[in-house]
């Protein structure tokens, strides 16, 4: 209840104002009665304090220095007995009081201290009742309004109308996410949490511009915490307040089911590739099981690995390599890249939408975890080559080696994988070419209408090279009789006319098996 509205209650009508000038739109919140020196020590905010003014008769210093501790503890006023002590209000005392916009009341002289603090009391609680039980009321509609399964929008509208101001729902990017019916957007506001402020950070209230307040939502994680933001310069009441706070509460509930099922989805992804990096699957199956999980296959990824060298033989290392993770998702999140990360031996694997300056945008990635993070050694190894999430395990194999090489060689920097095989320096030729060159020698073969045929044919190719030239292990690794894999090969020579027993024939039908197998999801 503001100090206004308290005087002007009929019963409260004898008690006068002293100085000129004081604030009446401070809140009352509790009434207190005082004839103790050392009462300064026990004002609270809200505080409408009542005095016979006893210690202070003879000592005017000690009530202008409570006076002053009253303004700065934001206590509502001080209700000094008239004419028991003090005729008038001295004017030094009057003149503090005014300063720092603080009330002074004078209460009536034939009315009983232990009188006026019951009434007081009485008017405030009854009030502060009321206020509860409305607020409980709003609250109560506002949680039963979000579990019909409202939209944020919906639900911003539903709070404007309880507030009576526009509201708005930002992101852990500062990024507007959700605003009330009708808010007009104020795009220096959204700018301003986007781009300067250190949002992440934020874990209290915070005033913008005497315009806006902003409030962040309870969350697990700063990273991915939710902000809300009402148009008011300020709280106007108690009971505006209490409902704020219950409306925070409310959508940190929700805001705490948005995150669970945020962590779910990436906990699932990560149990997906756990699963295909840790069993022998064929490339087949691979692709079957992304798209069951309705995981793209046809773009190209690149890959890296992440590890923390001070904790790496500590107890608390799974605990800062998760803490990396979420610092991970969240600076990819803020560019609207989608990643995946998985987790092996102790390590954090990323797969990244393919990029022509990967090590320049993890040279980045590394200064931000470092900033953001409780380590100061950070390595990363990356492998360039793009391949499709069938590959998957190829890219980390690459990403895990350049990462051992960071680790063992002392490398701060992102370090890159740099090929060693024969198969890592084919896939550096461009695809065009490598394309034409395929088509080229493979042609008969491709224009085979029975892909099964067709597949036979090139498997049988490529297991003959790999065991050789030996035919009857090459049938072997297929599973198939050895005059199976004998008329197949004739079949091959016949169909590109060429002869097994001639080196250059073979050296270039070779080369473009090997080019095509490497490629094939890319042909």
């Amino acid at each position: 209840m503001k100090l206004s509205e308290l005087l002007e209650q009929p019963q409260f009508s004898r008690i006068k104002i002293a100085n000129k000038h004081p604030n009446l739109d401070v809140n009352v919140i509790t009434i207190g009665m005082m004839e103790a020196p050392d009462i300064a020590n026990f004002v609270v905010p809200g505080q409408l304090l009542v005095t016979t003014g006893f210690h202070f008769k003879n000592n005017l210093a000690a009530l202008d220095k409570l006076v002053r501790i009253m303004s700065r503890k934001e206590a509502a006023a001080i209700g000094i007995k008239h004419h028991r002590y003090f005729d008038e209000i001295p004017q030094q005392i009057l003149e503090t009081a005014d300063k720092f916009k603080f009330a002074i009341l004078l209460l009536p002289e034939d009315i009983g201290l232990s009188v006026i603090v019951r009434d007081l009391l009485h008017t405030v609680l009854e009030q502060q009742t009321d206020q509860l039980t409305n607020v409980m009321q709003q609250s109560l509609s506002l949680s039963k309004f979000i579990l019909t399964g409202r939209s944020d929008n919906e639900i911003l509208t539903k709070i404007s109308g309880l507030i009576n101001c526009n509201v708005f729902l930002i992101n852990s990017y500062g990024r507007l996410i959700a605003k009330s019916l009708n808010s007009m957007i104020d795009t220096r506001l959204f700018h301003y949490t986007s781009n300067k402020l250190d949002i992440i950070n934020i874990n209290e209230p915070l005033t913008l511009w005497n315009r806006y307040l902003l409030y962040p939502l309870k969350s697990t994680s700063n990273l991915t915490k939710r902000f809300l933001i009402f148009e008011l310069s300020s709280i106007d009441d108690s009971e505006q307040r209490l409902l704020i706070e219950n409306i925070i509460n409310l959508l940190s509930l929700e805001n705490m089911k948005v995150q669970i099922n945020l962590s779910d989805s990436r906990m699932r992804e990560n149990e997906i590739f756990t699963t295909i990096l840790n069993q022998n699957m064929s490339k087949n199956v691979i692709a079957s099981n992304l798209k069951l999980n309705g995981i793209n296959t046809t773009n190209n990824y690149q890959a890296f690995a992440v590890d923390e060298l001070i904790s790496s033989k500590a107890y608390n290392h799974t605990t800062v390599m998760h803490q990396l993770s979420n610092l991970i998702y969240w600076y990819y999140g803020k560019f609207k890249t989608k990643i995946i990360i998985t987790y092996q031996d102790f390590k954090t694997f990323v797969l990244v939408p393919a990029t022509p300056n990967l090590k320049s945008e993890l040279t980045k990635l590394q200064t931000f975890l470092l900033k953001n993070s409780t380590t100061t050694d950070i390595r990363i190894g990356f492998t360039s080559y793009e391949h499709k999430l069938i590959n998957v395990k190829k890219l980390f194999s690459e990403a895990g080696e350049a990462l051992f090489l960071a680790k063992h060689d002392d490398k701060h920097e992102p370090n890159e994988f740099r090929p060693k095989h024969v198969s890592d320096l084919l896939q550096l030729l461009p695809p065009k070419e490598t394309n034409i060159f395929v088509n080229y020698v493979l042609e008969p073969i491709f224009k085979i209408k029975n892909t099964e045929e067709r597949e036979q044919l090139l498997d049988v190719a490529e297991q003959y090279f790999l065991e050789n030239r030996s035919i009857s292990k090459a049938a072997q690794s297929l599973f198939i009789h050895r005059n199976t894999a004998v008329y197949r090969l004739k079949k091959i020579e016949k169909l590109l006319s060429i002869n097994f027993k001639n080196p250059r024939e073979t050296e270039q039908l070779q080369l473009a098996i090997r080019l095509y197998m490497l490629n094939k999801t890319n042909m």
